[in-house]
């Protein structure tokens, strides 16, 4: 490190680091920053402020150094604290939105749930072929609010696999993703969701089967896949593929949704196996998350969990 006049170092940024964390993980990040932005902090409190990891803390860290070392920047005390100087520190300010009300807002208002059981009615009736258990339009705000507290959706691209839940209508519809498509092997549900009343162009819709495969126009598209696919280790297999195939990139997350029966834990162990087959880790699963029109062989709820790719 080079000592400065002032007491204080730059970080040496000749190291080896992870890509600085964006997207998605930017809400797990936000405690962090807003620290920073008001004081110095070592880099211990960034992580405990955050609960990211120190690499994932380095790499944020990293991403705001200067080019010029003469210029304001992000810089370290003799006590180890990082401290972010002009213009650097408005800048942060401005992009992490840091200055500004917190936005409590849920993706899923009582409006949206409204709306939602309103679609509902235009869809055709479940097909027992294609293993259809629609989520009640509650089940459905639980999974996007939950997401959309833990993930930062805004500006991402979202591919929903299966559109008879409505979850890819509630995303478009809330505005804060850019993209939002959904893919469905059923023609009628998807004429049914695009006679719904969207905002112009909000919405993309694909016929596919996910047994065949992606449409090529979709991969690699999305960074964040959201599904809800048939409950056996085939269906699983399926759909996952399919979703991994559609990563933009080792940020990027799918969110399945998946539920068994408390006497079936053989039947359970073996569909969550085809998660780790598919090269996807467990970052987080969350409990009876979504709610569901019959299924009385899982309990009429689901899990809801969130993975990350490895490959």
């Amino acid at each position: 490190m080079s000592t400065e006049a002032d007491g204080e170092h730059r970080i040496n940024t000749n190291v080896e680091t992870d890509t600085a964390p964006a997207g998605l993980a930017t809400t797990a990040l936000r405690p962090a920053v807003r620290l920073l932005v008001q004081r110095p902090a070592s880099l211990g409190e960034l992580v405990t402020a955050s609960g990211v990891s120190r690499r994932g803390v380095e790499a944020l860290l990293a991403s705001w150094q200067e080019d010029e070392p003469a210029e304001g920047g992000l810089k370290v005390d003799h006590e180890d604290r990082y401290r972010l100087t002009e213009p650097l520190r408005s800048r942060v300010a401005a992009e992490w939105g840091i200055d500004q009300p917190a936005d409590d807002r849920r993706l899923c208002d009582p409006a949206m749930i409204e709306r939602l059981t309103a679609w509902a009615t235009d869809l055709p009736r479940p097909r027992r072929d294609l293993d259809h258990r629609p989520a009640t339009p509650e089940g459905v705000a639980n999974r996007l609010d939950l997401l959309a507290t833990h993930l930062d959706l805004r500006g991402a691209s979202i591919l929903v696999l299966g559109a008879r839940d409505l979850d890819a209508a509630a995303l478009a519809t809330d505005g804060r993703a850019r993209r939002v498509a959904t893919l469905d092997v059923d023609d009628a549900v998807l004429a049914a969701v695009g006679a719904a009343d969207l905002p112009p162009k909000a919405l993309t819709l694909r016929w596919c089967d996910v047994r065949v495969g992606l449409p090529a126009s979709l991969t690699g598209w999305a960074d964040l896949v959201i599904s809800d696919p048939p409950y056996t280790p085939a269906g699983m297999e399926a759909f996952l593929a399919a979703a991994t195939g559609a990563l933009s990139g080792p940020e990027a997350r799918v969110a399945i949704s998946y539920g068994f029966g408390e006497t079936r834990a053989t039947l359970g162990w073996q569909v969550q196996r085809e998660m780790l087959r598919a090269n996807l880790a467990l970052c987080a699963m969350w409990p009876d998350v979504v709610t569901y029109e019959g299924a009385e062989a899982i309990g009429g709820r689901a899990d809801l969990y969130l993975l990350a790719p490895t490959g």
